[in-house]
């Protein structure tokens, strides 16, 4: 009987709070004046939960984000250190002599690879895109990216997993908090250039 009781409270709480939070979804979708005309209020509701995650965790990665400006040498150096210790195990990082025994600077990592063109990674991107491991990176690529050509000819990238996840915590989730810091009093959206084009 306890337990029984216990439940229907914990499902009626739950059901009250997806009320309340369906109605708040749908207060916000309406009263955004650039909200998408196409929108269904699944896909409102998913575009809301999703921009209101995203401004929350770009909230901490913005904090971090802040805090590591105020050390950016410490920081830059340290990441130095990674990328070196990762490469020294890859046949790009044995070719060119990168070590950790070796670079301790970003002066020292000039002199063992100056600056280069894409002709020198493509035998490593060929060997990855056959299966090769350990070319470029220790991990095999998520990816092979395909840049647009602009500077000429359209190259291959290899894309390893933790330059997504760098690119999405370092780069996305602190734009998504600045974004949500925006508006615009004509409309009263928030970041609303982004907003009119990616019907966010």
């Amino acid at each position: 009987m306890f337990g029984s009781t216990l439940l229907r409270r914990v499902v009626g709480a739950g059901g009250v709070a997806l009320c309340a939070g369906g109605a708040h979804v749908a207060w916000a979708w309406r009263s955004d004046a650039l909200a998408s005309p196409f929108h269904t209020p699944r896909t409102a509701a998913a575009h809301h939960v999703t921009n209101g995650a995203m401004q929350l965790a770009g909230l901490f990665a913005s904090r971090r984000l802040r805090e590591d400006c105020e050390r950016a040498v410490e920081v830059q150096e340290g990441l130095l250190r990674r990328l070196v210790e990762r490469a020294e195990g890859t046949a790009f990082g044995r070719a060119h002599g990168i070590a950790a025994s070796r670079i301790h600077s970003r002066a020292d990592l000039r002199a063992a690879l100056p600056l280069t063109e894409h002709a020198v990674y493509e035998p490593f991107v060929d060997a990855a895109m056959r299966g090769e491991a350990a070319q470029l990176t220790p991990e095999a690529p998520l990816m092979i990216a395909e840049t647009s050509g602009t500077s000429g000819t359209r190259k291959l990238l290899p894309v390893p997993s933790a330059q997504r996840s760098t690119f999405l915590v370092r780069g996305v989730m602190p734009t998504f908090a600045a974004m949500g810091a925006l508006s615009d009093d004509s409309t009263g959206a928030r970041w609303p250039n982004l907003q009119r084009t990616c019907n966010l």
